[in-house]
Formats: structure tokens, sequence, C-alpha cells
């Protein structure tokens, strides 16, 4: 008859230490699960809605860039992703809202101001001032947000399917509200 052996997997220690095996055991697995639970955090983070609480912003009067100057970033929006505009107020004296991020590579865009134009750091692609697009990789110039502009003498002009800038054709701006929640993609290098 055969005797069975039982044998024990855990090494017998006299100090109470786990072994070289178990150490790189535990280790192994703590890694896996640090590994799996960010990843799982990062993909839940990633899936969720964003929280949009301002879908409208309002700029006064004294926030307006002026004429031909460079964009003007609103400063509680730095800080959100999906939110990041521009109010820019070209040459040409109209009123624009421009969405910064490239329409190539989708990274952010940048103001030169030495330069006087967009950039994207990712693949290089130049906008002008009100979007346009000037050389680089991307397919069309930058996309743009709906705006209403309220003037003093109480009327309002908003915003074309094409999304081309507003001029105030004289009369005095009294508020620019722009609605964050839909882009307007110009077909296009125009």
């Amino acid at each position: 008859m055969a005797s069975a052996r039982v044998l024990n997997r855990r090494p017998n220690t006299q100090d109470g230490k786990p072994s070289r095996g178990e150490f790189l055991y535990y280790v192994w697995g703590a890694s896996i699960a640090l590994l799996l639970g960010g990843t799982g955090a990062e993909l839940t983070w990633y899936m969720l809605p964003r929280a949009n609480p301002d879908e409208t912003v309002t700029w006064q009067l004294d926030n307006l860039p002026p004429i031909g100057s460079t964009a003007l970033v609103k400063p509680e929006l730095v800080n959100q992703w999906s939110r990041r505009f521009s109010l820019a107020h070209p040459d040409n004296d109209s009123l624009i809202a421009l969405y910064h991020v490239c329409p190539y590579d989708h990274c952010l865009v940048r103001w030169l101001r030495l330069d006087h134009w967009y950039e994207c750091w990712c693949c290089g692609s130049k906008f002008h001032l009100g979007g346009l697009y000037i050389e680089g990789p991307a397919p069309r110039s930058l996309d743009r947000y709906y705006m209403t502009i309220t003037f003093t003498d109480g009327t309002t002009a908003t915003t074309n399917d094409a999304g081309d800038p507003i001029p105030p054709n004289g009369r005095a701006i009294a508020s620019v509200t722009v609605d964050t929640r839909q882009l307007i993609q110009r077909a296009g290098r125009v």
C-alpha cells in the first residue's frame, strides 16, 4: 500500500516572515490589482458625461477684446477640457467664438502673440485670429460656437449655421452670450 504524503505548501519558517516566493506573490497580486483598478477608474471617468453647469456663457462689455486683438479666454473655463474657447475680435470688426481644439488631431491650439496666429502644438497647423486655416495638415478651419450678441439698442444678432463672424454694423455691444452645447464645423479650409 502506497503511503500518501501530504506536502505542506507553506514553508515552515521560524520567524513568521513570508518566504521570498510568498512576498513576490503578494507584490505581483497587488500590482495587478492596482493596474486593473486604475484602468477601471480611468475608463469610468472617460465614459461619464462631463458636468456642464454653464451651457451658455455671457460676456459683458468690459470683457470683450478690442478690434484686432488676441483671443480672450474665459478664466473659469480653463480647466474644463470640453469647453475651452475664446472670443476673438478679428480685424474686420466682427466677433466670433472659437473652439480651441485642432480639427486634425484634437490637441489644444495656443495663441502665439508674436506670430499673431493659433498653432496646434501636436501637428503644427496654423489658424488666423478668426479661426481660418493658414497651413498644416488640418482638414478645416477651427470649429466655432453659436453666439448671440445683444446691442445697446435692444436688438440681437445670432451666428448663422455656417459659423460666420457677426459684425456689429456700427451698433454698440451690450453683451455676448456663447452657447457651448453645439459646435459649428466649417466645410473645408475657409
